[in-house]
């Protein structure tokens, strides 16, 4: 009888878990838009990276795989995608899709995914999104990244609208770097070469200026003696018509011989 009693018990708890459940489940299916729709308003968190923008370049050419833990992966809305050609491009996020996009402390950056690595060329969109070169002569796959588009994150959390479309060129980063460097060599080349011809120029018209001298310094001595001859004599005159006996006067002589001896010093130290 006691036996009897404990199974009825347990049967009645089950039976009680049994429709909590039932109501749980009916409860979740009574409003499935409403699931729906707390799930999307989650707003996914984006982990920010500190590099610059030639860093994350750098980085993305050489080891994108160190990227993939900041990246959000997106594609293009089907709206951007049907009017491709008309702006705002939009993209959404996406587990599967084409591009990347990366925060850094200030901006929002769209990369191409980097499964893309091989097929890049082979995507619709990736011209609407960054301005392809080729200047590699190599029939190649291979790009490298020169800079990335720029995003900003729309006010749902989940989009992000283009600002200003990124750079990609066909062709190794190494041969890039190369590239790069080689045209630093040849801008520096040129800017040392115009000092050169500045400080080439500069040197002829010091010379110039140098042969110019001893004509200078023979005018300048010349127009000095006339001047001083015209001076004594204007002295001369002067004492003559005021007193002819002044003339042999020893202040007037003295007078007259310091100031000639100060002319051939003049003469001497020119």
């Amino acid at each position: 009888m006691k036996n009897s009693e404990n199974n009825l018990e347990n049967l009645n708890q089950e039976i009680i878990r049994l429709r909590k459940r039932l109501d749980n489940i009916e409860s979740s299916l009574a409003f499935p838009e409403s699931r729906q729709l707390n799930k999307a308003l989650e707003i996914p968190k984006v982990s920010k990276i500190k590099l610059s923008e030639g860093k994350l370049v750098e980085v993305f050419n050489d080891v994108p795989q160190l990227l993939s833990a900041y990246a959000t992966s997106v594609s293009l809305t089907a709206s951007s995608y049907r009017q491709i050609n008309q702006m705002p491009i939009v993209l959404e996020n996406a587990n599967w899709g084409n591009y990347w996009v990366i925060a850094t402390e200030d901006d929002y950056w769209l990369l191409p995914n980097i499964k893309l690595k091989l097929n890049i060329h082979k995507l619709k969109t990736i011209k609407y999104l960054f301005k392809l070169e080729k200047k590699s002569s190599a029939n190649t796959d291979e790009y490298s990244l020169i800079k990335p588009a720029k995003v900003s994150l729309m006010p749902n959390g989940c989009e992000w609208k283009l600002e200003a479309s990124g750079k990609i060129e066909f062709g190794s980063y190494r041969e890039f770097q190369w590239r790069s460097e080689l045209e630093i060599i040849d801008l520096q080349s040129q800017k040392l070469q115009s000092l050169l011809e500045q400080a080439d120029r500069q040197s002829q018209e010091l010379q110039s200026q140098i042969d110019r001298i001893p004509e200078e310094r023979s005018l300048l001595i010349s127009q000095l003696s006339e001047s001083l001859n015209n001076w004594r004599k204007n002295l001369t005159s002067q004492l003559d018509l005021d007193s002819p006996q002044l003339e042999t006067s020893e202040p007037v002589n003295a007078a007259i011989k310091k100031f000639m001896n100060f002319t051939r010093t003049l003469r001497d130290k020119f």
